[in-house]
């Protein structure tokens, strides 16, 4: 199989939420691993969170990533997205309410993964409480999820962050419910975008998080690339600004044509 490799080095390749996206994702990563190091350059791959829930093969997913974080040490970043940060704010809350609310709003498919992978019935995975779904959990996922996830990951040309920033504010003190959950920097940019105006900042702002039936954004001082609302999973290379996704019952790549 030919590999994507649309810059001779320093590929920069960029991926959002995969949702448990397991079969898209290794579509994806089949076209552009192994990573390359030599003659002074290296690829590198930067994840921008959501790795969990809605999909059931979440837990696939992280096993992958720690397989290959293992491998390429910093030249793997991943972020933190909104699912991750809900799941432990379930699990670490007094309050019932919010494992239910993570387990509502895509969490059931979490719990359905691990259930299959303990080979246990999956039929009933309402009735696994909080305590029971981290005895399912291997001690590693969440050594991992709590280890190894970044909040934002910053390039001389570009900053990764999950969902939004502030502009105001150094990215080390940025509130995480803007990192984390933010729409507004989206909304902004989109309206932007949309009359051809410049952005009022001087790196490229990469996200996901914002899905919506429109598909990506993307603009040369700002990208959202979640297309999880239309199921397609996404890849980017940043040097050479090309986009590809996997679209449901595709096995390949899928060039995609951002709208001037």
């Amino acid at each position: 199989m030919s590999k994507w490799r649309p810059v001779e080095k320093n590929c920069l390749y960029v991926i959002p939420d995969i949702y448990g996206q397991f079969k898209k994702l290794k579509i994806i990563t089949n076209r552009i691993l192994p990573l390359r190091k030599s003659d002074g350059g290296k690829d590198r791959l930067v994840f921008l969170g959501n790795y969990i829930d809605k999909g059931k093969d979440g837990h696939k997913v992280l096993d992958f990533l720690i397989e290959l974080k293992e491998k390429y040490k910093d030249r793997v970043i991943l972020l933190r997205g909104h699912r991750e940060a809900m799941l432990f704010k379930a699990l670490n809350s007094q309050y019932k309410g919010d494992y239910d609310h993570w387990y509502g709003t895509g969490g059931e498919a979490t719990v359905i993964g691990y259930l299959e992978r303990r080979n246990l019935p999956p039929d009933k995975p309402f009735e696994i409480t909080k305590i029971r779904f981290q005895d399912l959990v291997p001690k590693e996922h969440f050594d991992f999820l709590e280890t190894e996830l970044v909040d934002w990951f910053e390039t001389d040309d570009a900053i990764f962050v999950h969902a939004g920033l502030d502009l105001n504010v150094p990215l080390e003190d940025q509130d995480k419910d803007i990192l984390y959950n933010d729409k507004s920097m989206y909304e902004f940019a989109k309206s932007l975008h949309v009359k051809n105006l410049k952005m009022p900042w001087n790196k490229l702002i990469v996200t996901g998080h914002n899905s919506n039936k429109n598909g990506p954004l993307i603009n040369e001082k700002f990208l959202m690339l979640d297309c999880s609302k239309n199921s397609e999973l996404l890849v980017g290379e940043l040097n050479s600004f090309e986009f590809f996704t996997v679209k449901n019952n595709n096995s390949k790549l899928v060039r995609f044509y951002p709208d001037k």
